[in-house]
């Protein structure tokens, strides 16, 4: 952080905390857990749910009170019962209760045109704008899901309709963002 410190101004300081199974309202964990992959590391498993907290206070002291400093994760807009974004949420009330500021949440959205609801979308930028926090779109890629075909497409077998169809989900979510997230904590797309 030192010598990015001029040119960075905002580090994802957390990056995928939440579990996705079995209880999506829960920080990941490797305990017990017997496939793990070599590139797996879970740092809650040594230093407790508090390793956030931990990492917070790091980049302040190296990068300074003013970085932004964001926790993020993917899935949030995923279900109707918006479990992974609320717990998100409380993960994010219990680091600030360890005595360090959050200053936004980040969203990777994988979505898939005929399959993620847009209800669900707008539900989960309604959820994380309550936070009060920044939020930021930190990712938005897209596939195409065909009923017909059952399965995903690829681009080169998409048709010009189903690529319509994509923009105007893409145009979608952006509304739901600026309609659902107040101006004052938009962090951006």
């Amino acid at each position: 952080m030192d010598i990015a410190g001029e040119y960075v101004k905002a580090w994802d300081v957390v990056n995928e905390p939440m579990s996705d199974w079995p209880d999506p309202y829960q920080i990941k964990t490797g305990v017990g857990k017997t496939d793990m992959g070599e590139d797996e590391f879970y740092w809650q498993d040594y230093l407790g749910k508090e390793y956030a907290a931990r990492a917070i206070q790091l980049a302040r002291k190296h990068g300074g009170d003013d970085l932004i400093l964001v926790i993020n994760d993917y899935g949030l807009e995923g279900s109707g019962d918006q479990k992974k974004c609320l717990g998100l949420n409380e993960f994010v009330k219990f680091t600030e209760k360890q005595g360090v500021r959050v200053d936004g949440i980040g969203t990777q959205m994988h979505v898939t045109c005929g399959q993620t609801k847009l209800s669900n979308v707008e539900l989960m930028f309604k959820n994380l704008a309550a936070t009060g926090k920044q939020i930021k779109v930190s990712e938005l890629d897209m596939g195409y899901y065909s009923q017909a075909q059952d399965r995903t497409l690829t681009t080169e077998e998409m048709t010009k309709e189903q690529h319509q169809e994509m923009s105007q989900f893409y145009e979608d979510i952006l509304k739901a963002y600026f309609t659902h997230v107040p101006a004052a904590q938009r962090y951006g797309i």
